[in-house]
């Protein structure tokens, strides 16, 4: 199983407690700390249950998540970034294909370039402010729909204007893609996120690479490479799947956020106070 394991595993949520004592302190004790120390400082207790909460999330012993769902979660990364990497590429060996659809020369077809580069630019900012404000899970399931939909919709376009606007409105989920993942790692794997980071990049040359070879498959067999897209829309549906299911990895706490300044005042007396005031 991959949720919970705090004795018993659980689908609900992904994190994983190893050290239950020491963790129940430190979450009752967050409230605490952001409502109360303002006014009154840090009493004794308190300051050694912040210190040991800052030095268990530093070694990685109080809080992490099941080996199950890290190994599920980070396969499905990868699959994103395949797919990912299979779509900026789609262009090149289809050029020709579109061209006979849309019924005009490939030189033409310079806007669908305009469109990616344009609609990846415009999505940037809004993509990693939304990471931040719902379960990336959820935003990374919403990106490989969108991407799904619109590479099976996307060889019935007959007009250049309507195969831009559509091209245009897929690349731009693009962003999102690339923040839900990057997102998703960093909260899993806090400190430690780089090698799974390089795994899920390397998977991106791979969808570049494969992408070509299969639209060349498809065109010897079909004669027309505009199956890719297909196949590209099925792989994005398919991956999109299991993140209905994964729950997203928790927001790290609030009281870790601000804990090197809260560890700073402390070492440097401020706001201390006598045990039990």
């Amino acid at each position: 199983m991959i949720g919970v394991k705090n004795g018993n595993d659980s689908l609900s949520s992904p994190l994983l407690v190893s050290n239950p004592e020491t963790n129940v302190d430190c979450i009752e004790a967050i409230p605490s700390f952001s409502k109360k120390t303002r006014a009154t400082g840090y009493s004794k207790s308190s300051k050694r249950v912040l210190s040991d909460c800052i030095a268990s999330e530093r070694r990685n012993e109080g809080f992490g998540y099941s080996k199950s769902y890290l190994r599920l979660s980070l396969v499905g990364y990868c699959m994103s970034f395949v797919i990912f990497g299979s779509q900026v590429s789609i262009l090149g060996p289809t050029l020709s294909a579109l061209a006979k659809r849309v019924n005009v020369d490939e030189s033409a077809l310079g806007p669908l370039f305009w469109a990616l580069g344009l609609s990846c630019v415009l999505s940037g900012a809004p993509s990693g402010w939304l990471a931040e404000r719902i379960p990336c899970h959820n935003m990374l399931f919403g990106s490989l729909m969108v991407e799904a939909i619109g590479f099976l919709f996307l060889p019935t376009m007959t007009t250049l204007s309507s195969l831009t606007a559509l091209f245009f409105f897929i690349a731009g989920s693009y962003n999102f893609t690339n923040s839900a993942v990057f997102t998703c790692l960093s909260r899993q794997r806090p400190g430690s996120a780089g090698p799974s980071i390089n795994l899920v990049l390397a998977m991106f040359g791979v969808g570049s690479f494969l992408v070509p070879v299969a639209a060349e498959a498809i065109s010897k067999r079909t004669g027309s490479a505009l199956g890719v897209f297909d196949l590209v829309g099925l792989l994005s549906l398919i991956s999109a799947v299991p993140f209905l299911f994964l729950p997203s990895p928790d927001r790290p706490l609030s009281m870790l956020a601000g804990a090197a300044v809260l560890e700073e005042r402390m070492e440097e007396g401020e706001g201390e106070v006598e045990e039990g005031r």
